[in-house]
């Protein structure tokens, strides 16, 4: 009788050559994982050791199941035919169709690396299980020649509680060296690979420890493979391609579970991956939020969705640029009366209009989504939610979508790289869909194929009903498509004519901030004031006669010359104009600046000019009269505001000619190309010889004259109703007073304050939640930690060492839980105790902040005794905040020059503490803070700083006004040292009376 033997190295075909890339293998691990009914599966990949390692919390293997399962090739306990019970499965999970039926899957570890350390702790109904342990050389399955029999896997366990330790791992590397003793001298070259596989793991055995330490095996579920040394390819596969496309794992990978769908139930296991660098950083490739997005998936143009029945036939729905969805039914012609081998399945997509003017998208969401669906859009297959590979890249167009745009983009439409959603199958009603060994999609049966004409035929019948450029059965896609390309282009231009002038306007700030720190308009009154009393004193010397018309010409120049110098630093604000955040906070901090000019200068100055003449008329007793200075003032005020009234009269009269002149010629233009349609139409029907027509070809010239005669029609009416529509809006906005521009500027600059408000609440919202959940976890682990203590105090009075390390873990302790509270301020009902915060308990606090980093950056702190003794009665999560945060900001600078380049160290940095009566002062002599930023740098996402969130202080000053309490900037100025202030005085404030 003869027997069929098996070669070691058929694990190797089946397995290691099986696979097509390391991140087809990745991809397999996680299925199995999620077999395992994991919720979590990481991978970690350390470069600097070249070891990844992949990890789950599923339900684990027994000795039992790692022998009879894991070791087996070819199980049968997924497929469930009865020869043997099925996999365990988590009763208190929904139930998981298994991914893999073929118990080949776990020989894709071999395409990772040549050895791997396996560890198992299963959990059962009577609780966890002894922990697996078992380490495989995978060199042995590529002997030619060896039967699989020879090859001995090594296996201990460990206890519930226990992890292996360094001993454990290097007994599993001696048995696997003590199996050597099978190989023949023809086989040295696969024994000096071994060998030195084997000399690598020993090498990274307390690397491996401490990575083992550091999962939670010993006392909780799942499994873990550490893979060592990583094949290279690995470093490749993480790479971007150099014609753009993402690296291969991210193409495979991301995607893995269907996250992109808004209805879908949420995938029970999302992946990751992680890379360690060489450098000590982490980087995360794949994970939750790296994929689309249901709200990405919402955000796109056109959505399609509908399900095929068994018969191949669709029925759903197509929604066009977020209109109501309209009901859609595309036949098959292949079912023939007979249920599709394939099954019935549904779809789902979504598609983007690759130009943002034609899309609905906002532009500054429509570029990061079309980058990302240039590298990963595509029509995904996913089978209970798990992805089937290698549907969805884009380099393949399994559906012959890229082909047939090929032939002509108008007609076909889609686009692989501008669609992204799913075809959502399932193990019971899509059986006959067998993916191939090696997992490089379905096997080519005639299920497949009916699967694929399906969805060609409704892509087809899509583009042919909806989107055809020669008009369409369905919708108006053309007429939106058409209506938002002329809206982008009105808004571009006027976005254009905006831009100009809001450049304009923004160098006229620049120039008006530029002379405020360099003091040019006090250097500007005081050249006026000495040539005012240079001339006062040349009228002096003359006759009365004489001196009166040098004052009269006098007065009228020096008041022309400060009406000058008030215009030029008089910034009008500019009509028609949409002002950015930072411009409009620029314009109000100019008018504040402004005004003071006046108050402090320009008022003084004119005082002066009337006092002075006077002055001098009197003493040369001249025949200047009040009625003559007061005439000149206001004929030179009547001619330069007649010259100015006369220029915007003109410009307005030549605009108002040039309207007229354009509506004439418009409007004649169309109604001559009216007369020429219907003359066209009238030509064209004397030359039909309709006698010798029948009824229906005389029907369809009729029809066919009707409409081209209609669509002129309707093409000139439209743009005669939009030119009359557009000179009723400028007259009215003639009588109103309000022009469009006015009213657009507004509307625009009311709805970019709107989205950046909403984008600073989302990050606020976002960390606000995270704070929460820090607080909860760390509040629920404080209880615990005080109780220690308790316990600890009680049994360290009676040990002298131990009394001390008691009292330094409480004083740290408290630290820590104060600290904490610093950084919850929003959530002041936990912390409702104020204190009395003197100031030297104030620096005591700063300096175990900052001491190290004072250090650091040679930075010298000098307090004042006005702010030790200087005392208040506040919260501490209130005030203490403030605080760092200017000490943070000042470390900042003090490193730093006004540019943000960073600075050598010096010993000339200083940071000075002091107080009066009205609250707690903190300088330093870095760079000064512009008198246009004095207000701004407390605004919410305002920064000057690199990378900076601009948040700390206006949180901390928010915090302070609620509690009636100041923080401001009491000293400003380009080439001033900064002071702030944290006032101490109570207000009774609105916010705070509530309180």
């Amino acid at each position: 009788m003869a027997r069929i033997l098996v070669r070691a190295r058929t694990l190797d075909l089946l397995g290691r050559q099986q696979m097509a890339s390391i991140p087809n293998a990745l991809h397999e691990l996680y299925k199995n994982a999620h077999d395992a009914y994991a919720d979590n599966a990481v991978a970690d990949y350390y470069r600097a050791d070249g070891i990844l390692t992949l990890r789950d919390d599923g339900v684990g293997m027994t000795e039992e199941d790692f022998c009879d399962r894991w070791l087996t090739i070819g199980t049968e306990s997924k497929v469930q035919d009865g020869s043997m019970p099925p996999p365990y499965k988590d009763p208190r999970k929904a139930f998981r169709h298994a991914l893999g039926a073929k118990g080949i899957g776990r020989l894709a570890i071999a395409s990772i690396g040549p050895q791997v350390l396996i560890l198992s702790r299963a959990e059962r109904d009577d609780g966890l299980q002894e922990m697996v342990v078992s380490f495989i050389n995978w060199v042995f399955f590529e002997i030619p020649g060896l039967n699989l029999d020879a090859v001995d896997i090594p296996l201990l366990t460990v206890p519930v509680g226990s992890l292996p330790d360094a001993r454990d791992l290097q007994t599993l590397v001696e048995r696997v060296r003590n199996n050597l003793s099978v190989l023949t001298s023809q086989n040295a070259d696969y024994q000096i690979r071994i060998e030195e596989g084997l000399a690598v793991f020993s090498t990274a055995i307390p690397k491996i420890v401490a990575l083992v330490r550091d999962m939670p095996l010993a006392t909780a579920r799942g499994s873990a493979f550490l893979i060592l040394p990583v094949d290279p390819v690995l470093d490749r596969d993480m790479e971007e391609g150099s014609d753009g496309l993402p690296a291969p794992l991210l193409k495979i990978l991301r995607g893995f579970a269907n996250t992109m769908m808004p209805r879908s139930a949420p995938p029970p296991m999302i992946p990751a991956f992680y890379v360690h660098e060489i450098d000590g950083s982490e980087r995360e490739l794949i994970g939750e939020g790296t994929f689309f997005l249901p709200e990405e998936f919402l955000m796109a143009d056109q959505h399609i969705e509908g399900e095929f029945d068994e018969y191949g036939q669709f029925t759903g729905t197509v929604a066009l640029y977020h209109q109501a969805a309209q009901p859609y039914t595309v036949p098959w012609d292949g079912a023939h009366g007979k249920p599709s081998l394939c099954g019935g399945f549904r779809i789902a997509f979504a598609y983007l209009q690759g130009n943002a003017n034609e899309s609905s998208v906002p532009p500054e969401q429509h570029k990061p989504l079309s980058e990302k669906l240039n590298l990963f859009g595509g029509l995904y297959v996913y089978r209970d939610g798990v992805r089937i590979l290698p549907y969805g890249n884009s380099d393949f167009d399994w559906l012959n979508i890229e082909r047939r745009r090929t032939k002509s983009a108008q007609d076909w439409y889609f686009s692989y790289r501008r669609l992204f959603g799913a075809v959502e199958i399932s193990s019971e009603n899509n059986a006959n869909l067998v993916e191939k060994a090696g997992r490089e999609g379905f096997r080519e049966n005639l299920a497949y194929r009916q699967f694929r004409d399906m969805l060609e035929n409704l892509f087809k019948q899509l583009a042919y009903d909806w989107f055809r450029g020669d008009g369409t059965r369905y919708g108006n896609f053309r007429e939106k498509l058409k209506e938002y390309y002329n809206n982008a282009i009105l808004l571009k231009k006027q976005e254009e004519k905006l831009k100009v002038k809001r450049v304009k306007f923004k160098h006229a700030l620049d120039a008006f901030f530029e002379n405020i720190e360099q003091k040019v308009p006090e250097h500007e009154v005081k050249e006026l004031r000495l040539k005012l009393q240079a001339d006062l004193s040349q009228a002096e010397e003359l006759s009365p006669e004489n001196a009166a018309l040098a004052l009269l010409r006098l007065e009228g120049d020096m008041t022309g010359r400060l009406r000058e110098l008030r215009n030029t630093y008089r910034i009008p604000y500019p009509r028609g104009l949409n002002l950015t955040p930072a411009l409009r906070a620029d314009m109000v901090r100019s008018r504040e600046i402004y005004d003071r000019l006046e108050k402090e200068w320009f008022s003084p100055l004119e005082e002066d000019i009337r006092s002075e003449v006077s002055r001098i008329a009197r003493a040369t007793k001249s025949l200047l009269t009040h009625r003559k200075r007061i005439r000149q003032a206001l004929e030179l005020r009547n001619k330069e505001d007649t010259s100015r009234a006369r220029n915007f009269v003109r410009e307005a009269r030549d605009g108002s000619e040039k309207l007229r002149q354009e509506v004439v010629q418009r409007s004649s233009k169309s109604l001559n190309l009216l007369a020429e349609t219907f003359n066209t139409a009238l030509a064209e029907l004397q030359r039909q010889p309709l006698a010798e027509m029948d009824e229906d070809a005389v029907d369809s010239f009729r029809q066919e004259l009707e409409a081209r005669l209609t669509n002129r029609v309707t093409a000139e009416m439209e743009g005669l109703e939009r030119l009359s529509e557009q000179v009723r809006a400028t007259l009215t906005a003639v009588q109103t007073g309000i022009s469009a521009e006015e009213t657009t500027a507004a509307a625009m600059e009311r709805s970019e304050a709107l989205e950046e408000q909403l984008e600073r609440y989302t990050e606020l919202a976002q960390l606000g939640t995270a704070i929460g959940i820090i607080q909860h976890e760390f509040h629920s682990a404080v209880e615990g930690i005080r109780h220690g203590l308790r316990v600890l105090g009680r049994e360290a009075s009676s040990s002298p060492e131990l009394v001390e390390v008691s009292r330094n873990l409480r004083a740290n302790f408290e630290h820590l839980d104060g600290y904490l509270a610093l950084f919850t301020p929003l959530n002041r009902r936990l912390y409702r105790k104020p204190l009395e915060l003197t100031g030297k308990l104030i620096r005591e606090y700063l300096l175990q902040i900052f001491e190290q980093r004072f250090k650091r950056h040679h930075i010298l702190l000098k307090v004042t005794e006005a702010f030790e003794t200087h005392t208040v009665t506040a919260f501490p999560a209130t005030f203490l905040p403030a605080f760092v945060n200017i000490v943070d900001n000042a470390i900042f600078w003090l490193t730093r020059d006004s540019t943000g380049l960073k600075l050598e160290p010096t010993g000339n940095r200083i940071i000075q503490f002091d107080a009066d009566d009205r609250g707690f002062l903190i300088g330093n002599n870095g760079p000064g803070i512009e008198q246009r930023d004095a207000e701004r740098i407390f605004e919410l996402s305002f920064t000057r700083k690199l990378r900076g969130r601009g948040m700390g202080l206006a949180v901390a000053r928010k915090a302070l006004n609620n509690e009636g309490y100041e923080l401001s900037l009491e000293a400003c100025g380009k080439h001033i040292h900064p002071v702030f202030r944290v006032g101490t005085e109570r207000q009774e404030s609105e916010s705070a009376t509530k309180e």
